[in-house]
C-alpha cells in the first residue's frame, strides 16, 4: 500500500486504492491484535481468565489511544509536509513494521493453543496452588477433581461436608 501511495493518491485511481486498501484492512484483520481476547482466553487458567482478558483488553486499548495520537505526529513529521506524497505513505510504513513485528512475536512467543490447552492450563494451575498451600477441594467440578490427579482425596468433600453440616446443627 504504502509503494504505490504516489499513484493511488490520484482521482483517477480511487478504485485501486480502494482494492488495494481493502487487501490491507482484511490481512490486518487475521493477525494477531485482532486476536488478543482468543488468545487470551485459551492460554490461561479458569480462574484467572477474567484478569487475563482484562489485561489483553487494556493493552489493546492503550494501542489504539497511542495510535491515534502519533498518526497526525507521523504525518506531520514526514518528509515534504503534511500535504505531502509521504504523509500518506509513511504511516502505511509504520502499520506494515509493527505487523510484522507483531506476528514474529506471536510466532515465537506465544505457546501452542490446542483443544485441551484450557484443561491443561487448569490442572497447572491447581497443581501450582496445591504446591504453595491453597487447599483446591472445593475447585470446579467433582468430575474436574477426580479428573484431576489432585493430592486431595476425592471423599475428603463429602466429610468435609457432613462437618458443615454438624457445626450448622450446632453438634
Amino acid at each position: 500500500m504504502a509503494a504505490c501511495y504516489p499513484l493511488l493518491n490520484t482521482p483517477a485511481h480511487v478504485g485501486g486504492f480502494v482494492v488495494v486498501y481493502g487487501i490491507f484492512l482484511s490481512l490486518g484483520e487475521i493477525g494477531p491484535g485482532d486476536n488478543i481476547g482468543l488468545v487470551a482466553s485459551k492460554s490461561s487458567a479458569t480462574a484467572i481468565r477474567g484478569q487475563y482478558y482484562g489485561i489483553a483488553a487494556a493493552m489493546g486499548k492503550i494501542g489504539a489511544f497511542v495510535g491515534s495520537y502519533v498518526f497526525p505526529i507521523i504525518q506531520a513529521n514526514a518528509p515534504g509536509g503534511a500535504k505531502g506524497n509521504r504523509a500518506g505513505q509513511d504511516p502505511f510504513f509504520v502499520a506494515s513494521a509493527l505487523c510484522i513485528f507483531s506476528a514474529a512475536l506471536a510466532f515465537f512467543l506465544l505457546p501452542h493453543i490446542g483443544q485441551d490447552t484450557i484443561t491443561d492450563e487448569d490442572l497447572k494451575f491447581r497443581a501450582y496452588l496445591e504446591s504453595h498451600g491453597w487447599d483446591t477441594r472445593q475447585m470446579g467440578s467433582k468430575e474436574y477433581r477426580n479428573r484431576s490427579g489432585s493430592s486431595v482425596d476425592a471423599g475428603s468433600e463429602e466429610r468435609d461436608l457432613k462437618e458443615l453440616e454438624k457445626e450448622r446443627r450446632g453438634v
